[in-house]
């Protein structure tokens, strides 16, 4: 046997033991809908990229890195809406986009806190933080005796919810759809979600 038919064998093993996981995580963001006609971005491929690699990574369970990107996406997605609205300039934090969004009504309050949560929870996943300090992820984990991919699997889920609501509601054209498939099973985000009946 040669090293590519080592290599074909170990993907095909794998494929096989993590296809349940992917498939549970491709039907959860399905189920968050998508608007008929699209959704429009400024700010171009800074957002449209980190937009479909955060789905990508939260498919293939990388949960960390999905909220890493997801950031990078709000980050690009807000910058770019504040600097054709004239709101920004230079290089703003995340937090600052926030809060002009919120000013200008473009966050519900429960999308900038949520949002505002997620810079705090970036931090001890983007920087080194040790196992005694509360917010890491390994305290988190003792203090709740949940498992650690448990508590990540939960906070991005969670964060996507929130993000998704936002992105179809001020950037999504159309009513959203989610396929008939899963009109039977309970929304993913009730406030969002209207199941497609025709």
């Amino acid at each position: 046997m040669t090293l590519l038919d080592e290599i074909e064998e170990h993907l095909d093993r794998e494929d096989v033991s993590l296809r349940e996981g992917r498939r549970e995580r491709t039907i959860f963001l399905t189920r968050l809908g998508y608007p008929t006609e699209g959704i429009v971005f400024l700010n171009g491929d800074n957002v449209m990229r980190p937009w479909m690699e955060l789905r990508t990574a939260f498919i293939h369970g990388c949960f960390q890195a999905s909220l890493l990107i997801g950031q990078s996406f709000l980050e690009n997605l807000l910058g770019g809406v504040a600097e054709f609205s004239d709101k920004a300039s230079g290089k703003p934090r995340l937090r600052d986009l926030l809060l002009v969004a919120k000013e200008k009504g473009w966050l519900l309050d429960g999308e900038f806190s949520e949002f505002d949560a997620l810079t705090k929870l970036r931090n001890p996943y983007a920087h080194y933080r040790s196992f005694r300090n509360p917010d890491s992820l390994m305290a988190r984990a003792a203090a709740t005796g949940q498992d650690p991919d448990a508590i990540l699997q939960s906070d991005c889920e969670r964060f996507l919810i929130r993000l998704h609501g936002f992105v179809h509601r001020r950037f999504g054209i159309g009513r959203l759809r989610v396929p008939r498939e899963f009109e039977i099973l309970p929304a993913v985000n009730p406030d969002q979600l209207e199941i497609d009946v025709h």
